[in-house]
């Protein structure tokens, strides 16, 4: 494949500065991606190369799918393309995470004054409008084992069951369950309802449940401390939340029936106390401990090495599942992270995260084939979902035929970059002085791929 920064002709503007140049060798996308691709990608889109922009930015909204950034510069970059339904779908997902975002407004209003039908004329390059601000989007629920970092491994899990989305009709289905390997859509569509759901048999979900009932035996205790002259006999949540000791947002539909065994101690229906948790997971929590001090101290090795066995006692954990497909991606086991993935939507089908990591993980192990099905598939089996801008971009670069291994390429060699736009070859470095040294490069997590 030719890289398409080959395909650049001549620069337009002016040779680049020394500190345009410095940014750019300086910017991160191997240790830290995130701000370096949104760094390469307004540098091409300053200098009118918005296809290419395009690209970086699609590709950066892989790995963040809420961050709003990504959804701004490429709302902006689709118009100066003249692909205005694309820029006005990326704008209303920014406005859907990020309400009143300037950047996605100024867009709309801009496609709003556009003469005539829309389409790809000089009319519809933007004015310079408002920019991208640097506040990151919300991110995606944290996981009991932390979430992800940004733009590495899968985007973290829900912190406990949620009403499970309806399944999707049977003929969707249908299609599925030979990309993600079911036997048939009836295993599908049989785990959609109750993957909605903690099982008391998986010590992930009892590790769900056991920070449940902390939360509300807590919750129960700041209850009778604003109120001593108070006796709570029946644990009432709606109580609770009116005294503000529980979030009001907090949605415990999901879970099983908790009752108050006596002071503050909960009681949840097939898992128990606190205490009995706590016994029953031993094991298990240390293992988890395990593998977080190793992943912290950056030893992946040995953190794959302790979660693959725990992986083997307890099949079809989802805590595990996901903690185990995180350090696959970061160890660039894309093919192994594929299988993990897979697994991990067949256990889960109700989440739209697990069907975009496995569509992202079957792209990156250079399978764009089932991961363009899998990307076109996604917005239609979830109703609303911040996944489906990023299942576009997805489903985008495979289009143009733009693969994981080239783009990590292309984004890490910087100078490759500066010859294919025509730059000139940079000035001889000045002899040291006593001035302040360059800021290096901040360190970052281990990259999508290695």
């Amino acid at each position: 494949m030719v890289l398409w920064l080959s395909l650049i002709s001549a620069q337009t503007g002016p040779p680049f500065s020394a500190e345009t140049r410095s940014l750019i060798q300086n910017t991160p996308t191997v240790g830290s991606p995130l701000e370096g691709y949104l760094t390469i990608g307004e540098f091409l889109f300053r200098r009118r190369r918005y296809d290419r922009a395009r690209q970086v930015f699609a590709y950066g909204l892989l790995y963040a799918p809420s961050d709003v950034r990504f959804l701004d510069w490429l709302a902006r970059t689709e118009l100066a393309l003249g692909r205005v339904d694309m820029a006005r779908e990326y704008a209303g997902a920014a406005l859907s995470i990020q309400p009143g975002d300037p950047t996605a407004q100024d867009v709309l209003g801009q496609i709003r004054s556009l003469p005539g039908p829309p389409g790809p004329s000089p009319a519809a390059t933007p004015h310079p409008g408002p920019e991208p601000g640097p506040t990151p989007s919300p991110a995606s629920p944290a996981s009991p084992s932390g979430s992800a970092s940004p733009g590495h491994g899968s985007p973290a899990a829900s912190p406990g069951p949620s009403p499970a989305p309806k399944a999707p009709p049977r003929e969707l289905l249908a299609m599925l369950a030979p990309l993600v390997g079911a036997s048939s859509p009836k295993e599908i569509e049989a785990s959609w309802a109750p993957s909605g759901q903690l099982d008391s048999k998986l010590p992930g979900d009892q590790l769900v449940a056991l920070g449940t009932l902390k939360a509300v035996e807590a919750a129960i205790r700041y209850y009778l401390i604003n109120h001593p002259k108070a006796e709570m006999k029946t644990l009432d949540l709606k109580v609770l939340v009116e005294d503000k000791v529980l979030p009001k947002d907090l949605d415990l539909s999901g879970f099983p029936e908790m009752t108050l065994e006596g002071g503050s101690k909960v009681s949840m229906a097939g898992f128990g106390t606190v205490e009995r948790i706590e016994e029953a997971t031993g094991a298990y929590r240390s293992g988890l401990d395990k593998a977080t001090r190793y992943r912290e101290k950056g030893l992946l090795t040995d953190c794959f090495a302790t979660l693959k066995p725990m992986l083997a006692e307890h099949k079809g954990d989802r805590e595990l599942l996901e903690r185990f497909l995180r350090v696959q991606m970061d160890l660039a086991m894309d093919f192994e992270g594929a299988e993990t993935a897979r697994q991990l939507f067949l256990v889960r089908p109700s989440d739209p995260k697990n069907l975009f990591t496995l569509a992202l993980l079957y792209y990156r192990s250079g399978r764009p084939d089932v991961s363009r099905k899998l990307a076109n598939l996604l917005p239609r089996a979830y109703s609303a979902t911040f996944y489906a801008p990023a299942a576009l971009a997805l489903a985008q670069l495979i289009d143009t035929g733009v693969s994981h291994a080239v783009m990590q390429k292309l984004l890490a060699e910087k100078e490759q970059l500066f010859k294919e736009l025509g730059e000139p070859s940079p000035e001889p470095a000045p002899a040291p002085s006593a001035s302040p040294a360059a800021t290096p490069s901040p360190a970052g997590s281990p990259s999508p791929s290695k």
